[in-house]
């Protein structure tokens, strides 16, 4: 007996939007310049359907001020989830046109799209060859049974049952103010070729119900694929944001020398597959993979290009630690084991000398002593992952490397220097050339070949009291006595 899926709590999950390059913000408006925007026709659902000559009397305009039949193509490919305004879009079956004989009966289907929304359609989902395979997985009531004889082969499904259920399985991974939503394109004008260009990130606030095709006449039903969810994105607010890809490409106007690929941020290529097919769940590793590229290109843009970006990387680090919370020492595992997290990184023996007590906080551990430490990461993803493990665990971390803005790097040592922060992880800075005499351990989990520079690291904290140091300096397994 399949279960009810309203009984069943599926695993948190994040979504992937898909969306075509936009010169005006995807805001609701017209592009500026619709005939110069070639990136987006390479899209199957606006190729061969846009009409540059119909566009361009109403470049700039608000889709507000329009009547529907004016509207570019690319609406229907979610070129306005930053509309500050609802919407009443007009969902047409992909199919009426093409075989009215099977299909004509579905008719023209209104579906409301509140303001700073998407259309989410995770077509994988919905391929006949995927049926069983969520069937089972999932444990859904569908089947292959049901579908329609059509008299042709079809690659898709087109029971409205078996539709229900994987749209409602998907959206049920699906959380409001816990899970991301990740905006993509597969072409920009900046980038050769195609790619999974992140263009912004956010939370879900809400997901709408599914909608039905009117029809007209007994023939059979069908559910529209696309389900609006509305973001956390806004143009002055702070919980979500757009890259600054704008300005970006105004800097490149001043220096056409800039390689702007640097300052692109990409979905992880290890999770290619969930930033495909329009709309699909995203992992948390896939979520944090996609937050990493992205704290990295912010750190690039206002080092290099002087764009400011430091709400933007506060809010990624904040993700960053929830989501390694909410993901937990191994994928799939829950997040209750902070102590394990350590464990994993260090061997138990030296986790314990980090307070990895089973995450219970007491003991001789990180929890009470030392209060001061330097963490000498072996790569940057290492030094944010381990920020973002001791954060989880309740130790004030941060994580700082060669391509953290100088701004963003003395806004940390201060913090680290002053004890608001108790661990500082570093990846290729901080070996020599800065002092923090009251360091009280300095941790290298890293290979060092020069024995130089391996007593620069270490010297980090041998200080002693008269330097203004402390009476006692600790690697992670013993006690060492400083001289005065």
């Amino acid at each position: 007996m399949k279960s009810n899926l309203g009984s069943v709590e599926f695993p948190l999950r994040h979504v992937s939007v898909r969306v075509p390059w936009h010169d005006a913000g995807w805001a609701g408006l017209v592009c500026h310049a619709p005939q110069l925007n070639g990136a987006c026709a390479k899209l199957k659902g606006i190729a061969g359907r846009k009409k540059e000559d119909q566009e361009a009397p109403n470049v700039g305009r608000s889709l507000e001020d329009l009547p529907r039949e004016q509207w570019p193509c690319c609406v229907a490919e979610r070129a306005t989830f930053m509309a500050p305004f609802q919407m009443e879009q007009v969902k047409l079956h992909a199919l009426a046109a093409v075989n009215s004989e099977q299909y004509g009966h579905f008719q023209p289907t209104p579906q409301h799209y509140p303001p700073f929304s998407a259309g989410i359609v995770p077509f994988r989902w919905l391929m006949r060859e995927n049926l069983e395979l969520y069937g089972d997985l999932l444990d859904l009531d569908v089947d292959l049974k049901r579908e329609p004889d059509l008299g042709y082969e079809s690659s898709w499904l087109h029971e409205a049952e078996n539709q229900k259920d994987l749209l409602e399985a998907f959206a049920a991974h699906l959380r409001p103010q816990d899970s991301l939503s990740f905006f993509y394109a597969k072409h920009v004008p900046f980038v050769e070729g195609t790619g999974r260009i992140i263009i912004g990130v956010g939370r879900i606030n809400n997901l709408s119900p599914l909608t039905e095709y009117k029809r007209e006449g007994e023939g059979m039903r069908g559910m529209v694929w696309e389900r609006p969810v509305q973001h956390s994105i806004r143009p002055k607010g702070q919980d979500g944001f757009l890259l600054p890809y704008y300005e970006i490409l105004k800097c490149a106007e001043k220096d056409p020398s800039l390689d702007l690929e640097r300052y692109v941020a990409k979905a992880p290529d290890e999770n290619w597959d969930e930033f495909s097919y329009a709309s699909e769940l995203v992992t948390h590793d896939g979520a944090i993979g996609a937050l990493l590229s992205i704290e990295t290109v912010l750190g690039r843009i206002e080092s290099e290009l002087g764009i400011a970006t430091g709400w933007q990387r506060s809010w990624v680090h904040e993700e960053l630690v929830r989501l390694w919370k909410v993901r937990g020492p191994f994928p799939g595992s829950p997040g209750r084991w902070p102590g394990l997290a350590l464990k994993r990184t260090f061997g138990a023996g030296r986790a314990a000398e980090f307070g990895a007590t089973g995450g219970s906080g007491r003991g001789n551990g990180l929890q009470e002593h030392p209060a001061s430490i330097r963490f000498f990461a072996n790569s940057v993803l290492h030094a944010h992952e381990m920020a973002a493990r001791l954060s989880h665990a309740g130790i004030s971390a941060a994580a700082i490397s060669g391509e953290t803005p100088t701004s963003a790097r003395r806004y940390f040592l201060d913090r680290f220097q002053s004890g608001k922060i108790r661990v500082l992880c570093n990846h290729s800075v901080l070996t020599t050339g800065f002092d923090a005499p009251e360091t009280e351990m300095v941790f290298i989990a890293r290979q060092v070949f020069s024995p130089i520079r391996y007593m620069q690291m270490v010297g980090r904290g041998l200080r002693g009291e008269k330097n203004g140091g402390t009476a006692q300096f600790r690697f992670p397994s013993s006690t060492v006595a400083v001289c005065a």
